[in-house]
């Protein structure tokens, strides 16, 4: 219901739902991700599905109204997109075996595959340095069990310094830490 009332044609807005697989198992999200595909547009709102389990979304009711309605998507890489049955989904998605064979040999962490069908298709080398994968690319059991350690110990306010300093980047720590503690501004002083 929160959300809705952002959604107005005065600010446009991105609206993502991670992992598409899960609307499909609840219907009473199932309902409100049907009419938000049917209405969101008007309201200036771009919705974008992200998902592991493409077969599991086109099994499921909204799986055609989906398919036709997502003109633009993104492919992370796949080693596993030549598999035959993978391969399948990708081809019935609309992507040449060239397309399919770019996803399979992709950079993790690194590469996007494009595909728009007003646009064309491309892959992209997304610039990520190590800080950026610092911040973006960390969801292995350890990198969990190191960011539940520095919520437990810093809080949320501590946190983003605190991963920082946990991955090698004190001086991005410390900057981190004095904008969130500006020093303390001078005293006025008075002319007499």
């Amino acid at each position: 219901m929160q959300v809705e009332l952002q959604m107005t044609t005065a600010a446009p807005m991105l609206l993502l739902l991670d992992d598409a697989a899960i609307p499909w198992a609840v219907p009473k999200i199932e309902e409100k991700s049907k009419e938000w595909m049917m209405t969101t547009r008007k309201k200036g709102v771009s919705l974008g599905f992200m998902t592991h389990s493409l077969i599991q979304v086109f099994d499921s009711p909204l799986g055609a109204l989906l398919e036709e309605g997502c003109p633009t998507r993104f492919y992370l890489p796949m080693p596993a997109a030549l598999e035959p049955n993978i391969a399948a989904i990708y081809t019935r998605m609309g992507l040449t075996s060239t397309a399919i064979r770019t996803i399979a040999t992709a950079r993790p962490q690194r590469d996007v595959y494009y595909a728009c069908t007003e646009l064309g298709q491309r892959l992209f080398h997304l610039p990520l340095g190590p800080l950026a994968l610092a911040c973006l690319a960390r969801n292995r059991a350890e990198d969990h069990a190191l960011m539940d350690e520095i919520l437990a110990t810093e809080g949320q306010e501590g946190f983003a310094a605190a991963w920082f300093r946990a991955h090698g980047f004190a001086k991005e720590a410390t900057y981190v830490e004095t904008r969130r503690h500006p020093p303390a501004p001078l005293p006025a002083t008075l002319d007499v």
